[in-house]
Protein backbone atom coordinates (compact mmCIF):
# COMPACT_ATOMS: atom_id res chain seq x y z
CA UNK A 1 0.00 0.00 0.00
CA UNK A 2 2.79 1.92 1.26
CA UNK A 3 4.54 1.73 -2.32
CA UNK A 4 1.01 2.26 -4.35
CA UNK A 5 0.82 5.70 -2.33
CA UNK A 6 4.37 6.59 -2.88
CA UNK A 7 3.94 6.05 -6.94
CA UNK A 8 0.81 7.69 -7.20
CA UNK A 9 2.78 10.89 -5.16
CA UNK A 10 5.36 10.39 -7.51
CA UNK A 11 2.79 10.47 -10.59
CA UNK A 12 1.25 13.83 -8.74
CA UNK A 13 4.50 15.19 -9.23
CA UNK A 14 5.46 14.72 -12.52
CA UNK A 15 1.87 15.41 -13.70
CA UNK A 16 2.64 19.27 -11.33
CA UNK A 17 5.60 19.68 -13.18
CA UNK A 18 3.84 19.44 -16.37
CA UNK A 19 0.64 21.52 -15.32
CA UNK A 20 2.90 24.01 -13.88
CA UNK A 21 5.70 24.58 -16.50
CA UNK A 22 2.31 25.48 -18.95
CA UNK A 23 0.92 27.81 -16.35
CA UNK A 24 3.79 29.72 -16.18
CA UNK A 25 4.53 29.70 -19.56
CA UNK A 26 1.08 30.87 -20.73
CA UNK A 27 0.56 33.24 -17.68
CA UNK A 28 1.64 36.71 -16.64
CA UNK A 29 4.55 36.96 -14.70
CA UNK A 30 2.98 37.65 -11.46
CA UNK A 31 0.15 35.44 -11.29
CA UNK A 32 2.42 32.34 -11.94
CA UNK A 33 4.35 33.53 -8.91
CA UNK A 34 1.72 33.13 -7.11
CA UNK A 35 0.71 29.90 -8.27
CA UNK A 36 3.90 28.58 -7.75
CA UNK A 37 4.52 29.47 -4.66
CA UNK A 38 1.10 27.97 -3.24
CA UNK A 39 1.51 24.89 -5.40
CA UNK A 40 5.51 24.61 -3.55
CA UNK A 41 3.69 25.39 -0.38
CA UNK A 42 0.53 22.74 -1.14
CA UNK A 43 3.57 20.19 -1.62
CA UNK A 44 4.54 20.52 1.58
CA UNK A 45 1.63 20.27 3.66
CA UNK A 46 0.77 17.17 1.43
CA UNK A 47 3.55 15.42 2.36
CA UNK A 48 2.46 15.57 6.42
CA UNK A 49 -0.35 14.69 5.37
CA UNK A 50 0.57 11.87 3.80
CA UNK A 51 3.05 10.80 7.04
CA UNK A 52 0.79 11.37 9.53
CA UNK A 53 -2.50 9.07 7.45
CA UNK A 54 -0.07 6.47 5.67
CA UNK A 55 2.96 6.78 7.51
CA UNK A 56 4.85 7.26 4.45
CA UNK A 57 7.45 9.62 4.03
CA UNK A 58 7.02 11.82 0.82
CA UNK A 59 9.65 14.85 0.74
CA UNK A 60 8.80 17.14 -1.81
CA UNK A 61 12.56 18.37 -2.01
CA UNK A 62 12.42 17.67 -5.44
CA UNK A 63 9.21 18.82 -6.57
CA UNK A 64 10.25 22.04 -4.70
CA UNK A 65 13.92 22.29 -6.29
CA UNK A 66 12.26 21.78 -9.91
CA UNK A 67 10.20 24.56 -9.50
CA UNK A 68 12.37 27.15 -7.76
CA UNK A 69 14.41 26.22 -11.39
CA UNK A 70 11.27 26.18 -13.94
CA UNK A 71 9.84 29.68 -12.53
CA UNK A 72 12.72 32.06 -13.09
CA UNK A 73 14.02 30.19 -16.19
CA UNK A 74 10.78 30.26 -17.85
CA UNK A 75 10.29 33.74 -16.58
CA UNK A 76 13.79 35.04 -17.74
CA UNK A 77 12.90 33.02 -21.23
CA UNK A 78 9.24 35.16 -21.33
CA UNK A 79 10.83 38.05 -20.44
CA UNK A 80 13.26 37.99 -23.50
CA UNK A 81 10.52 37.05 -25.73
CA UNK A 82 8.76 40.00 -25.29
CA UNK A 83 11.68 42.01 -24.61
CA UNK A 84 11.80 40.97 -28.23
CA UNK A 85 8.87 41.51 -29.39
CA UNK A 86 8.84 45.38 -27.93
CA UNK A 87 11.61 45.88 -29.73
CA UNK A 88 10.31 44.64 -33.18
CA UNK A 89 7.02 46.69 -32.62
CA UNK A 90 9.09 49.80 -31.73
CA UNK A 91 11.53 49.13 -34.63
CA UNK A 92 7.99 48.37 -36.65
CA UNK A 93 6.15 51.50 -35.73
CA UNK A 94 8.55 53.82 -33.23
CA UNK A 95 7.95 56.61 -35.86
CA UNK A 96 4.55 56.30 -37.22
CA UNK A 97 2.53 56.28 -34.25
CA UNK A 98 2.19 58.77 -31.21
CA UNK A 99 3.93 57.15 -27.59
CA UNK A 100 0.27 56.25 -26.26
CA UNK A 101 -0.24 54.03 -29.04
CA UNK A 102 3.14 53.26 -29.18
CA UNK A 103 2.87 51.62 -25.27
CA UNK A 104 -0.58 50.42 -25.81
CA UNK A 105 0.64 48.08 -29.12
CA UNK A 106 4.08 47.05 -26.94
CA UNK A 107 1.78 46.16 -23.97
CA UNK A 108 -1.11 44.44 -26.20
CA UNK A 109 0.90 42.64 -28.99
CA UNK A 110 -2.33 40.23 -29.52
CA UNK A 111 -4.63 43.58 -30.48
CA UNK A 112 -2.85 43.88 -34.17
CA UNK A 113 -1.31 41.52 -36.61
CA UNK A 114 1.79 41.52 -39.36
CA UNK A 115 0.30 39.16 -41.67
CA UNK A 116 -1.75 40.07 -44.01
CA UNK A 117 -5.42 40.53 -42.56
CA UNK A 118 -8.71 42.62 -43.27
CA UNK A 119 -9.62 45.77 -41.99
CA UNK A 120 -11.99 48.64 -41.67
CA UNK A 121 -9.85 52.04 -42.17
CA UNK A 122 -10.07 55.12 -43.32
CA UNK A 123 -6.89 56.43 -45.60
CA UNK A 124 -5.21 59.64 -45.72
CA UNK A 125 -3.26 61.03 -48.35
CA UNK A 126 -2.01 64.72 -48.67
CA UNK A 127 -0.01 66.82 -51.10
CA UNK A 128 1.81 70.20 -51.76
CA UNK A 129 0.13 72.20 -54.54
CA UNK A 130 3.13 72.70 -57.04
CA UNK A 131 5.61 71.07 -54.99
CA UNK A 132 8.11 70.55 -58.15
CA UNK A 133 8.13 74.35 -58.62
CA UNK A 134 8.61 75.02 -54.69
CA UNK A 135 11.68 72.49 -55.24
CA UNK A 136 13.53 73.31 -58.64
CA UNK A 137 13.55 76.35 -56.94
CA UNK A 138 15.48 76.29 -53.99
CA UNK A 139 19.17 74.25 -53.31
CA UNK A 140 18.82 70.97 -52.09
CA UNK A 141 19.56 71.90 -48.45
CA UNK A 142 16.61 74.42 -48.38
CA UNK A 143 14.07 71.34 -49.97
CA UNK A 144 15.11 69.58 -47.22
CA UNK A 145 14.69 72.09 -44.74
CA UNK A 146 11.11 73.52 -46.12
CA UNK A 147 9.61 69.77 -45.68
CA UNK A 148 10.86 69.18 -42.09
CA UNK A 149 9.16 72.69 -41.24
CA UNK A 150 6.14 71.29 -43.26
CA UNK A 151 6.18 67.27 -42.39
CA UNK A 152 6.72 67.78 -38.79
CA UNK A 153 3.84 69.69 -37.72
CA UNK A 154 1.74 67.52 -40.08
CA UNK A 155 2.98 64.27 -38.74
CA UNK A 156 2.28 65.26 -35.10
CA UNK A 157 -1.77 66.26 -35.99
CA UNK A 158 -1.99 62.79 -37.81
CA UNK A 159 -0.19 61.06 -34.84
CA UNK A 160 -1.85 62.91 -31.63
CA UNK A 161 -5.30 61.36 -33.28
CA UNK A 162 -4.40 58.17 -33.02
CA UNK A 163 -3.27 57.53 -36.92
CA UNK A 164 -0.43 55.73 -38.40
CA UNK A 165 2.21 57.38 -40.97
CA UNK A 166 2.51 55.43 -42.94
CA UNK A 167 4.88 56.79 -45.48
CA UNK A 168 6.68 59.53 -46.96
CA UNK A 169 7.14 59.80 -50.95
CA UNK A 170 8.76 63.61 -51.09
CA UNK A 171 5.94 66.08 -49.56
CA UNK A 172 3.00 63.42 -49.84
CA UNK A 173 2.05 61.92 -46.78
CA UNK A 174 -0.11 58.53 -46.18
CA UNK A 175 -1.52 57.87 -43.11
CA UNK A 176 -3.82 55.36 -41.60
CA UNK A 177 -6.88 55.00 -39.10
CA UNK A 178 -7.88 52.12 -37.58
CA UNK A 179 -4.41 49.93 -38.05
CA UNK A 180 -2.46 48.70 -36.93
CA UNK A 181 -5.28 48.03 -34.33
CA UNK A 182 -8.95 48.66 -35.02
CA UNK A 183 -10.81 52.06 -33.93
CA UNK A 184 -14.24 52.71 -33.71
CA UNK A 185 -14.03 56.20 -35.09
CA UNK A 186 -11.06 55.97 -37.32
CA UNK A 187 -13.64 58.40 -39.89
CA UNK A 188 -13.70 60.94 -37.77
CA UNK A 189 -10.52 61.09 -36.30
CA UNK A 190 -8.93 61.28 -39.69
CA UNK A 191 -11.33 63.67 -40.29
CA UNK A 192 -10.22 65.48 -37.61
CA UNK A 193 -6.65 65.30 -38.17
CA UNK A 194 -7.51 66.76 -41.76
CA UNK A 195 -8.97 69.92 -40.20
CA UNK A 196 -6.84 70.70 -37.55
CA UNK A 197 -3.71 70.38 -40.25
CA UNK A 198 -5.52 72.61 -42.48
CA UNK A 199 -5.51 75.39 -39.25
CA UNK A 200 -2.22 74.73 -38.63
CA UNK A 201 -0.94 75.13 -42.79
CA UNK A 202 -2.42 78.83 -42.04
CA UNK A 203 -0.59 79.34 -39.28
CA UNK A 204 2.76 78.04 -40.76
CA UNK A 205 1.92 80.24 -43.99
CA UNK A 206 3.20 83.46 -43.42
CA UNK A 207 6.60 82.03 -41.56
CA UNK A 208 7.04 79.56 -44.66
CA UNK A 209 6.60 82.55 -46.82
CA UNK A 210 9.48 84.61 -45.01
CA UNK A 211 11.53 82.02 -44.66
CA UNK A 212 11.22 79.98 -48.06
CA UNK A 213 9.65 82.68 -50.40
CA UNK A 214 6.52 80.27 -51.49
CA UNK A 215 3.08 80.19 -50.26
CA UNK A 216 2.06 76.40 -49.83
CA UNK A 217 -1.72 75.21 -50.77
CA UNK A 218 -2.05 71.55 -49.64
CA UNK A 219 -4.67 68.88 -51.07
CA UNK A 220 -5.94 66.07 -49.01
CA UNK A 221 -8.28 62.98 -49.82
CA UNK A 222 -9.91 60.72 -47.51
CA UNK A 223 -11.58 57.41 -47.82
CA UNK A 224 -12.50 54.89 -45.62
CA UNK A 225 -13.04 50.67 -46.62
CA UNK A 226 -12.29 47.51 -46.44
CA UNK A 227 -8.36 46.43 -46.95
CA UNK A 228 -5.65 44.52 -46.84
CA UNK A 229 -3.14 45.42 -43.84
CA UNK A 230 0.05 43.73 -42.91
CA UNK A 231 3.57 43.46 -43.73
CA UNK A 232 4.41 44.03 -47.61
CA UNK A 233 7.43 43.80 -49.49
CA UNK A 234 10.71 41.22 -49.66
CA UNK A 235 12.27 39.32 -47.87
CA UNK A 236 15.40 41.72 -46.70
CA UNK A 237 12.88 44.79 -46.49
CA UNK A 238 9.27 45.04 -45.84
CA UNK A 239 7.07 47.45 -43.96
CA UNK A 240 3.19 47.59 -42.47
CA UNK A 241 0.98 49.44 -45.04
CA UNK A 242 -2.49 48.79 -46.65
CA UNK A 243 -3.79 47.77 -50.38
CA UNK A 244 -7.44 47.89 -51.93
CA UNK A 245 -9.62 49.23 -53.70
CA UNK A 246 -10.58 51.94 -51.01
CA UNK A 247 -6.58 53.30 -50.82
CA UNK A 248 -6.49 53.44 -54.76
CA UNK A 249 -9.78 56.19 -54.54
CA UNK A 250 -8.38 57.75 -51.50
CA UNK A 251 -4.98 58.33 -53.49
CA UNK A 252 -7.27 59.56 -56.52
CA UNK A 253 -9.44 61.97 -54.34
CA UNK A 254 -6.51 64.12 -53.15
CA UNK A 255 -5.80 65.44 -56.77
CA UNK A 256 -9.50 66.02 -57.65
CA UNK A 257 -9.19 68.98 -55.64
CA UNK A 258 -7.62 70.79 -58.36
CA UNK A 259 -10.62 70.71 -60.48
CA UNK A 260 -12.72 71.68 -57.81
CA UNK A 261 -10.61 74.28 -56.45
CA UNK A 262 -10.72 72.66 -52.79
CA UNK A 263 -8.50 71.21 -49.99
CA UNK A 264 -10.07 68.32 -49.03
CA UNK A 265 -12.02 65.77 -50.51
CA UNK A 266 -13.61 62.76 -48.82
CA UNK A 267 -15.13 59.69 -49.92
CA UNK A 268 -19.03 58.52 -49.45
CA UNK A 269 -18.00 55.83 -46.76
CA UNK A 270 -16.68 58.29 -44.93
CA UNK A 271 -18.77 60.99 -44.86
CA UNK A 272 -21.35 58.56 -43.51
CA UNK A 273 -19.04 57.28 -40.57
CA UNK A 274 -18.17 60.57 -39.85
CA UNK A 275 -21.59 62.84 -40.11
CA UNK A 276 -22.39 63.50 -36.52
CA UNK A 277 -18.75 65.16 -36.09
CA UNK A 278 -18.23 66.88 -39.60
CA UNK A 279 -20.44 69.62 -42.44
CA UNK A 280 -19.24 68.13 -45.59
CA UNK A 281 -20.73 69.46 -48.98
CA UNK A 282 -21.62 66.61 -51.95
CA UNK A 283 -19.43 67.71 -54.76
CA UNK A 284 -20.29 65.14 -57.48
CA UNK A 285 -20.21 61.83 -58.59
CA UNK A 286 -17.32 60.93 -60.24
CA UNK A 287 -15.20 57.83 -62.19
CA UNK A 288 -11.50 57.83 -60.55
CA UNK A 289 -8.70 56.14 -63.20
CA UNK A 290 -8.62 52.59 -62.36
CA UNK A 291 -12.20 52.36 -61.53
CA UNK A 292 -15.32 51.77 -63.62
CA UNK A 293 -18.30 52.64 -61.23
CA UNK A 294 -18.79 56.46 -60.56
CA UNK A 295 -18.63 56.97 -56.72
CA UNK A 296 -19.74 60.39 -54.57
CA UNK A 297 -17.21 62.54 -53.62
CA UNK A 298 -18.07 65.62 -50.45
CA UNK A 299 -16.12 68.51 -49.62
CA UNK A 300 -15.09 68.18 -45.98
CA UNK A 301 -16.09 71.91 -44.50
CA UNK A 302 -15.49 71.65 -40.84
CA UNK A 303 -16.32 70.95 -37.53
CA UNK A 304 -20.27 69.68 -36.94
CA UNK A 305 -21.98 73.28 -36.27
CA UNK A 306 -18.81 75.53 -36.55
CA UNK A 307 -18.83 76.25 -40.46
CA UNK A 308 -19.68 79.67 -41.38
CA UNK A 309 -23.88 80.10 -42.34
CA UNK A 310 -22.74 81.54 -45.54
CA UNK A 311 -20.76 78.79 -46.39
CA UNK A 312 -23.68 75.68 -45.62
CA UNK A 313 -26.13 78.17 -47.51
CA UNK A 314 -23.30 78.04 -50.79
CA UNK A 315 -23.15 74.35 -50.29
CA UNK A 316 -26.91 73.71 -50.38
CA UNK A 317 -27.60 75.96 -53.02
CA UNK A 318 -24.63 73.90 -54.68
CA UNK A 319 -26.19 70.20 -54.24
CA UNK A 320 -29.96 71.71 -55.71
CA UNK A 321 -27.57 72.90 -58.76
CA UNK A 322 -25.87 69.61 -59.03
CA UNK A 323 -28.59 67.63 -58.76
CA UNK A 324 -30.90 69.77 -61.29
CA UNK A 325 -27.69 69.27 -63.78
CA UNK A 326 -27.55 65.61 -62.97
CA UNK A 327 -31.25 65.95 -64.45
CA UNK A 328 -30.23 68.15 -67.38
CA UNK A 329 -31.86 71.23 -66.04
CA UNK A 330 -29.17 73.32 -67.14
CA UNK A 331 -31.11 76.51 -66.96
CA UNK A 332 -32.44 75.89 -63.03
CA UNK A 333 -28.82 75.09 -62.37
CA UNK A 334 -27.07 77.92 -63.66
CA UNK A 335 -30.16 80.19 -61.72
CA UNK A 336 -28.72 78.43 -58.14
CA UNK A 337 -25.06 78.75 -59.11
CA UNK A 338 -25.49 82.20 -59.90
CA UNK A 339 -27.32 82.61 -56.35
CA UNK A 340 -24.34 81.08 -54.53
CA UNK A 341 -21.91 82.87 -56.16
CA UNK A 342 -23.32 86.49 -55.12
CA UNK A 343 -22.42 85.06 -51.50
CA UNK A 344 -19.46 83.82 -52.50
CA UNK A 345 -18.58 84.72 -56.17
CA UNK A 346 -14.57 82.87 -55.53
CA UNK A 347 -16.19 79.28 -54.37
CA UNK A 348 -14.31 76.69 -56.60
CA UNK A 349 -17.36 74.45 -56.92
CA UNK A 350 -19.50 76.91 -58.21
CA UNK A 351 -17.22 77.62 -60.96
CA UNK A 352 -16.26 74.27 -61.80
CA UNK A 353 -19.75 73.53 -62.32
CA UNK A 354 -21.18 76.51 -63.56
CA UNK A 355 -18.11 75.77 -66.51
CA UNK A 356 -19.55 72.20 -66.88
CA UNK A 357 -23.27 73.42 -67.85
CA UNK A 358 -22.00 75.55 -69.98
CA UNK A 359 -19.99 72.99 -71.87
CA UNK A 360 -23.09 70.47 -71.93
CA UNK A 361 -25.17 72.98 -73.26
CA UNK A 362 -22.75 73.37 -76.33
CA UNK A 363 -21.85 69.12 -75.90
CA UNK A 364 -24.83 67.48 -74.38
CA UNK A 365 -23.82 64.53 -72.74
CA UNK A 366 -24.96 60.95 -74.22
CA UNK A 367 -28.24 59.75 -73.41
CA UNK A 368 -26.83 57.11 -71.20
CA UNK A 369 -25.15 59.36 -68.69
CA UNK A 370 -26.25 59.63 -65.29
CA UNK A 371 -24.60 63.04 -63.88
CA UNK A 372 -21.17 61.44 -63.44
CA UNK A 373 -17.80 62.87 -63.92
CA UNK A 374 -14.72 60.92 -65.88
CA UNK A 375 -11.84 61.83 -64.05
CA UNK A 376 -9.01 60.84 -67.11
CA UNK A 377 -6.03 61.89 -65.01
CA UNK A 378 -4.13 60.45 -62.12
CA UNK A 379 -2.24 63.85 -61.11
Amino acid sequence: VSGMIADSVSGSSRNTHIVMTFVIHRGKSWPSFVVTLTSMILAVCLSFVVLKRSHVVFVPVWLILSMSIIYPVLTMMKYWQEELQRKKVRAMFGTMVSKDVLRYLEKNPESFSLTGHKAEVTIFFSDIAGFAGISGSLPPERVSAFLNRYLTPMTQIVMGRGGYVDKYEGDLIMAEWGVPFASKDHAVQACLAALEQQEKLTELRPALKAEFGHDIDVRMGINSGVVTAGNMGSDRRFSYTVLGNAVNQASRFEPANKDYHTNIIIGEETCRAAKDAIETRLLDRIVVVGMKEPVAIYELLGRKGQAPPDKLRIASLYVEALKAHWERRWDEASDLLRQAMKLDPGDGPCSTLAQRITWYRANPPSDGWQGEYIRASKD
